[in-house]
């Protein structure tokens, strides 16, 4: 006897139908039901099973039938041979008939045929087995136990059939690890009862499943009785709820009729009298009790809501209810039987309403949508008239937004909209605010006012708008979140055919707007349009004719106004505007800039002439009082005059405004306590202004002793920052001997910032041994070493013995500056030196640069032939993987990918804690340089109530988060560094990842296979390297890379990456590094669905880093020829984010007189690029000047127009200018905040004005 165990719809039955087909010699095989035993008297076995023979077989039943079989079953019972098998008899699915003594009669037939002749396979759940049978069954017997698919195996199966597994949500993809309800999933596509992934969910198989034990027969249970049975379940649970009996709220008394057993209830294992619902039945069964609720409801004239809200009271204790109302939404529309409009509203009411729905569900709920469009566009309308601002709302609404014109279901969408564009109000209150009260006295009078104006409209109205007025329904309920509604329902269709209503519409909202219409969103909808834009023109230019008379009021023609400026068409644009200075009666407001007050022409722009302003700006600068500039960290109106006003004045009247800016700082300098910090931190960029004096009294500061007067009331670390920031400004100042003196001045406590240094020159080699010779202390000793690899101070016999003795120096900074300065020299010395330490990147308690400069000295070592690949490979840390390329053979790398794989093993399978940090990595384009990180708090968990404290956050609360991440980030790192998954937080440049893994061909395609079909759970772990593989293949297979790049579309990584000065992010860099054309497509599909002009300037930036400028000059060329304006704004503003060049400039020549969005896009477009050509003016002019007062007034204007492009032209034009190469650091950073500053302005506009709704673009084309 063979038992063959497992859950329900595992494949027993299938594994024991196997057995026989892959016998050789097949011998006779009876299948026998465990419904067939149910009348089974106690001594009838062999009869019962000579009976089951003749059925099987088709033979005739008589008495010489019956004793042939029985002189058959004598003859094996005596056959000794082995060899063959002549009977295999399987009794399936024992566990379904639970009252069948089965021991007695499995024991009987054992007994019957004891020898090998003949062989018994039995299928039992494992618990009804272990309980019923394996105690008392004393005879010989094997177990073979059957599993659900394994992941790998579900996912083979559903390629097979061209599903993609990754596509699943998570409920659905566990159940289908089960092989029945796989198959049943498999089936509904065979059957095309489903089209799409997104229409299999677990309440779908689930009836599906019901069906199908009522389609095989299942003795003793139909479908509508077994749904009965959930029904009498489900009530007795809510019952429990409205009790508060929580204990074992699902589990039940009673022996379980088998059939029901598995997918919805299970056996307790320690008591065959009780069973439990299972979760998913548990969801199923309530879900169907809520729908025959609501039919009785319905039936006996109830109200549906209120019925449904009791209903579901006890039950949101359960914390269960959207995956219920799910169930019930299923059953309600698979179901035709129960399937009622009023429940489907009750239910659709009830969810849209929940908290914390899963979004999981979101795919599937749209099915359910479509599947009922005609009641559900009727729910969606009733939902945006009540303020659309139910917390579900969108729900209905993205379901529908989902649905294509080209679906059967877009005509009931289609005639709705068109009736919703036909609505109107004349109520008053449209205007008002809902937060006012209603008694309140100012609501009342801007009620009346209201009213007055309304009917003056109405009085004024030509016996046209009579008409129109005629053809339009009254409504007074929210029919401005209808329309924008609407709008997102049709955007991205064509929408030629709503011209009529379009008109209507128009018309109806200029009678009675508030400032929730959506004016914004209807010139959105028609702009950027580019499924039939010009047909869409045509037909509402004709439609709108009826508005253009000038018999019509000011009602009419504002409405025309508004179609002319929707078309987006140049003359359109410029007849809209005609017609609205006409319309206008109001006087025109300036804006709320105040720099054009100060000076009337551009500064920066070098062609401009002084404005007559200038003057009288000059004299508001003399009158500043600059004791009330940067006392605090608070502006005031004097220092923010003086910034208003300092562009200009530098540019016409320098002398001027360079007196007031020294004014300033000997006023900072004659200050104590905080006003002193607050002031020197802002002078930095001014320090090209210092006079000798000035250099003079820091120095004083410097030498002050911290418990000095000066610095009463400052933290340590505010005393430390002051003093630091003295020297920074005056070191351009002073001899590089002397800034070394300074620097071994410091004391231990006192953390030398990297900046100072990096602002110091290098002294000679004699002086720098000169310093060598003194006795340094340990903390002296450091800051010497970063300051000689800083200036890369040539390597001498006394730095070599220095170099070497401090090689296994206990201090872990040290030993790093130590191994940076060996990796500076090449020195094979020095190198055979560090091979003897036999130091390991492998070890966790070495600081990051170390295991950085450790591991690249091993490949130094390697690379000169010192060491072999395999010792390399086993000494560094992966933080230097991304360095490798330069320095180890193909076999080398091959080696490093192998490394990287198994890193990649580790990850996937480890359970990573992501810290509560925003963590930015750059990468460095120099060669050898360690990252940069820095952290911050993930703006996405900010809240409300954070945003408040961060705004009042004090210097002092400020530096406590801020080493509070710094803490958070390093026990992250060590965390990293204990899992071995350290390789997260190291990023690497393009091409150095494609490089090892073009090393191993079957492990990049390994790589691919595992990221393109890994679960979005885990695609945050490894977001960037998904990236860097895409960059890989993109040189030679742009469809992988596609789709690698798709992968990561909607996820997000934990580290991101940035890469160079410009700070790209990764993604960028890895789509716009190549040069392969077919790549082409792709790139220009993200120009065009780019929302903002930051967007679109950071691709384009992207492409001119990486000399890809032409591919930009194919899209703007294409993008020109195009008939939609919308599309040839997009080029024309992509044109402005290049460098100079022809193309951009003949552009600007072209559209110059253009209106509409051309026009707009033109402006936007020409203030980018000429303040990129402004920025090299000045800087040339910068590099020409010897002067510190010239070069300071050059300086201003430089940063005030200076953009990330400046990276990429700079080194182009720098020279060896004394002045640049000695302030560069003064104003570096005013460089980086203007960049920054440019980044926030762009983020706002598109095409220089406000971006419209994302879903205007991305629903296009």
């Amino acid at each position: 006897i063979n038992f063959i165990l497992g859950k329900e719809g595992v494949g027993k039955s299938w594994v024991t139908a196997q057995s026989w087909l892959l016998l050789e010699d097949k011998p006779l095989y009876i299948f026998l039901p465990a419904q067939d035993f149910s009348q089974l008297g106690k001594s009838d076995i062999e009869s019962f099973l000579i009976k089951k023979i003749i059925e099987q077989t088709n033979d005739e039943e008589n008495q010489i039938t019956v004793t042939k079989w029985e002189d058959r079953f004598k003859k094996w019972r005596n056959d000794s041979d082995e060899n063959n098998i002549n009977l295999l008899i399987s009794i399936d699915g024992i566990n379904q008939k639970p009252d069948v003594d089965w021991y007695r009669i499995i024991d009987t037939i054992y007994h019957l045929f004891k020898n090998k002749k003949v062989k018994i396979l039995v299928t039992s759940r494992t618990t009804f087995f272990n309980e019923k049978v394996k105690r008392k069954f004393t005879g010989d017997y094997k177990i073979v136990t059957v599993m659900d698919w394994s992941e790998e195996e579900r996912n083979e199966i559903l390629l097979q059939k061209e599903i993609n597994p990754t596509t699943l949500t998570t409920s659905v993809a566990n159940s289908l690890l089960n092989p029945r309800l796989l198959n049943i999933a498999i089936s509904l596509f065979d059957k095309q009862k489903i089209q799409n992934i997104d229409e299999l969910d677990v309440n779908r198989i689930l009836l599906e499943h019901i069906r199908q034990m009522e389609s095989e027969r299942y003795e003793e249970i139909t479908y509508s009785e077994f749904l009965i049975s959930l029904q009498t379940h489900a009530q007795e649970i809510i019952n429990r709820l409205v009790k508060d009996e929580k204990d074992d709220l699902n589990y039940f008394k009673g022996n379980l009729n088998a059939v029901a057993e598995g997918r919805f209830f299970e056996v307790i294992e320690d008591d065959l009298n009780s069973y439990k619902l299972r979760d998913e039945g548990l969801c199923f069964s309530l879900g169907l009790e809520i729908v025959l609720q609501l039919n009785r409801m319905k039936r006996n004239g109830k109200n549906l809501d209120d019925g449904l809200a009791k209903i579901i009271e006890p039950i949101n204790a359960l914390d269960k209810t959207s995956d219920i109302i799910i169930s019930s939404l299923t059953i309600l529309i698979f179901e035709p039987n129960y399937y009622s409009r009023e429940a489907l509203t009750a239910l659709v009411s009830c969810f849209v309403s929940l908290q914390n729905t899963n979004e999981a569900y979101l795919g599937y709920f749209s099915i359910i949508v479509e599947r009922k469009i005609s009641d559900f566009i009727n729910i969606l309308e009733e939902l945006c008239l009540n303020g659309g601002n139910q917390p579900n709302f969108n729900w209905v609404e993205k379901s529908i937004i989902c649905i294509s014109y080209t679906s059967p279901s877009w005509l009931y969408i289609e005639v709705q909209i068109k009736k919703w564009l036909q609505y109107y109000s004349l109520s008053p209150e449209k205007k008002l605010s809902s937060f006012s009260k209603k008694d309140d006295k100012d609501r009342l009078n801007a009620l009346e006012k209201n009213k007055a104006e309304i009917s003056e409209k109405l009085n004024k109205l030509s016996s046209v708008e009579k008409g129109l007025i005629s053809q339009l329904t009254e409504n007074e309920k929210d029919i401005d979140t209808l329309v924008i509604t609407a709008f997102h329902i049709i955007a991205g269709k064509p929408l030629a055919s709503f011209a009529p209503e379009f008109t209507k519409w128009s018309f109806g909202c200029s009678l009675n707007s508030s400032y929730s219409s959506p004016h914004k969103d209807f010139i959105s909808l028609i702009r950027y349009n580019l499924v039939d834009w010009a047909n869409t023109r045509m037909q509402l230019l004709h439609e709108a004719k009826i508005l253009s008379s000038s018999d019509n009021s000011s009602v009419a023609q504002w409405a025309y106004v508004r179609i002319l400026y929707a078309t987006g068409e140049s003359s359109d644009a410029k007849f809209a505007e005609d017609l609205a200075k006409q319309l206008r009666t109001d006087a025109s407001f300036g804006g709320w800039r105040r720099i054009e007050y100060y000076c009337s022409t551009d500064p920066c722009d070098p062609e401009s002439l002084e404005p007559e302003n200038i003057f009288k700006t000059n004299q508001m600068c003399k009158e500043i009082d600059v004791s009330q500039i940067w006392n605090d960290l608070n502006q005031t109106s004097e220092s923010l005059l003086l910034h208003d006003i300092q562009t200009g004045l530098a540019r016409f009247r320098p002398k001027e405004v360079i007196l007031k800016h020294r004014e300033l700082i000997t006023d900072i300098l004659c200050r104590a306590k905080y006003p002193f910090r607050c002031g020197i931190i802002n002078i930095d960029q001014h320090n090209l202004l210092f006079t000798k004096e000035h250099v003079d009294r820091l120095l004083d500061f410097y030498k002050l002793n911290k418990d000095s007067e000066i610095f009463d009331g400052l933290t340590e670390n505010d005393k430390n920052f002051v003093n630091q920031f003295s020297i920074m400004q005056i070191l351009p100042f002073i001899e590089p001997i002397q800034q070394v003196e300074i620097l071994m001045s410091f004391k231990k406590e006192d953390n030398v910032f990297s900046n100072l240094i990096e602002i110091m020159e290098s002294v000679t080699v004699d002086e720098f041994d000169q310093i060598l010779d003194s006795k340094l202390q340990e903390h002296q000793l450091l800051n010497l070493l970063y300051y000689a690899n800083t200036k890369e101070i040539a390597l001498t016999e006394k730095y070599k013995l220095i170099l070497k003795k401090y090689l296994v120096s206990d201090n872990s900074f040290i030993r790093t500056q130590v191994f940076r300065a060996i990796s500076i020299y090449d020195n094979i010395d020095l190198l055979n030196n560090f091979i003897k330490i036999n130091w390991s990147g492998l070890k966790t308690d070495a600081n990051n640069y170390e295991l950085f400069y450790g591991s690249l000295l091993w490949l130094l070592c390697a690379k000169i032939n010192l060491v072999d690949e395999e010792t390399v490979v086993a000494h560094i840390n992966p933080n230097i993987y991304g360095n490798t390329t330069e320095y180890l053979s193909i076999i080398g790398l091959r080696k490093i990918a192998l490394a990287i794989d198994s890193i990649f093993k580790v990850i996937i399978n480890t359970n990573i804690d992501f810290p509560d940090l925003e963590i930015i990595e750059n990468l460095s384009l120099k060669r050898n340089v360690t990252s940069f990180f820095s952290i911050d708090r993930r703006e996405d968990n900010t809240n409300f109530e954070k945003n408040l404290k961060l705004l009042s956050e004090s210097g002092e609360d400020f530096e406590k988060r801020h080493k509070n991440q710094n803490q958070q980030f390093d026990k992250y790192i060590s965390y990293l560094k204990t899992k071995g998954a350290d390789l997260i937080l190291n990023g690497m440049l393009p091409e150095v990842f494609a490089h090892i893994a073009n090393s191993a061909p079957e492990l990049k395609n390994e790589w691919f296979i595992t990221f393109s079909n890994l679960p979005s759970i885990h695609v945050p772990k490894f977001y960037n390297f998904i990236l860097l593989l895409a960059y890989t293949y993109s040189e030679d297979d742009a469809q992988k890379a596609q789709l690698l790049w798709d992968k990561i579309r909607n996820s997000d990584s934990y580290t991101n990456i940035t890469i160079g000065h410009e700070e790209l992010p990764l993604k960028q860099m890895s789509i716009w590094r190549n040069k392969n054309r077919d790549l082409n497509s792709y790139r220009f599909e993200l120009l065009d669905k780019a929302l903002s002009d930051q967007q679109i300037y950071s691709h384009v930036l992207a492409a001119i880093v990486n000399n890809n400028e032409t591919i930009i000059y194919d899209y703007v060329n294409q993008k020109i020829n195009c008939v939609e304006p919308s599309q040839i704004a997009r080029g024309i503003l992509v044109a402005g984010c290049l460098d100079e060049n022809s193309l951009s400039e003949e552009l600007f020549n072209t559209y110059k007189d253009f209106n509409g969005i051309i026009g707009e896009a033109y402006k936007a477009s020409l203030y980018m690029y000429e303040r990129n050509v402004w920025s090299k003016y000045w800087f040339t002019k910068m590099l020409s000047t010897e002067d510190n007062e010239e070069f300071w007034k050059y300086m201003i204007l430089f940063i005030k127009i200076v953009d990330l492009r400046f990276y990429k032209w700079k080194s182009s034009l720098s020279n060896n200018n004394l002045l640049f190469r000695k302030f560069y650091q003064s104003y570096r950073n005013d460089i980086s905040n203007r960049c920054k500053k440019w980044q926030k302005e762009r983020d706002k506009k598109l095409f220089g004005s406000e971006p419209p709704n994302p879903i205007y673009i991305y629903l296009q084309g």
